[in-house]
């Protein structure tokens, strides 16, 4: 049997399983015969059928998961299912149907492999075949370590369209095995390397070089102003990791805001917000192509 019947055959039993997801309207809840169902597929990374009290595991305390237990309980469960056991290997058995031998795809993928050792854009991939056979639009949203990126571009000739090529419409998020590095400067607050979890925690996480108040300056537009007097440890427990979550920089134990300290370039004028493309992260959408 060739690879695009193989993989057909598959995506056709996951299209058996997929569910409808929409409004309760009457047009929703009885859709044309033909309509094919959505199919929401979910990786996740260093988790296996043992963690999930949906497959009966789980442990003393399982984990609370329960969008994936309503999800399970209303689907299909395989219980005899194996996966690679890195990233890059997994999703690509995923998406073009090979063991990692045949696709050349052996580890996780990073920045200094060569082009050779990703994911073809010349290969049938689950989205292409879908959009061929059955119409589909697809998104593909965080992590997929299919492709190099661009901390070496010279081993990473499809760029930012890496996702496009490889047949996804739309894609949101990142191309690496993880989130870039973390600024322990906490947006250049601290010389590197003070701040390990990229935010300016409390004196209780850390005596020396925590902060129980501060002001926080947010970005341009942001809804709450300029910035935000976070003093009042009833309100801010946690200043840094609050002004951090809106997208901000805390300066930390000042009680006064400052427009010139606003204005410095290494500060907000330079500090990505949520909306701002971060390169090799996000990638515009592509409008569908018709069939």
């Amino acid at each position: 049997m060739s690879t695009r019947n193989t993989l057909f055959a598959g995506l056709c039993l996951l299209a058996i399983t997929g569910c409808k997801f929409g409004s309760s309207s009457s047009s929703d809840a009885n859709p044309p015969p033909d309509t094919p169902p959505n199919i929401l597929f979910i990786v996740i990374d260093d988790a296996g059928v043992d963690q999930f009290d949906s497959f009966g595991y789980g442990g003393a305390i399982p984990a609370q998961t329960a969008s994936i237990d309503a999800i399970a309980q209303a689907g299909v469960r395989f219980r005899n299912t194996w996966s690679m056991p890195t990233c890059s290997p997994t999703r690509s058995t995923f998406f073009d149907g090979r063991y990692p031998f045949r696709s050349g795809v052996r580890n996780a993928i990073v920045s200094n492999d060569l082009a050779n050792s990703q994911v073809s854009p010349y290969t049938l991939t689950t989205p292409k075949l879908l959009r061929e056979q059955a119409g589909y639009v697809s998104a593909l949203i965080g992590k997929m370590h299919l492709t190099g990126s661009d901390l070496a571009p010279h081993n990473h000739p499809l760029g930012d369209n890496a996702m496009r090529e490889l047949g996804w419409d739309y894609f949101a998020g990142y191309l690496d095995g993880a989130p870039y590095p973390i600024d322990t400067t906490a947006g250049g607050v601290a010389p590197e390397g003070t701040y390990q979890c990229g935010f300016v925690p409390n004196t209780t996480a850390d005596t020396a070089n925590g902060a129980d108040y501060g002001v926080c300056y947010l970005p341009s537009g942001h809804a709450d102003g300029s910035h935000l007097l976070m003093t009042d440890p009833n309100n801010y427990p946690t200043p840094g990791r609050t002004c951090l979550e809106l997208g901000g920089i805390l300066d930390p134990r000042n009680s006064a805001y400052s427009a010139a300290r606003h204005a410095m370039p290494s500060w907000i004028s330079a500090h990505r917000t949520a909306t701002t493309p971060v390169p090799g992260r996000s990638i515009t959408p592509r409008a569908p192509t018709s069939n």
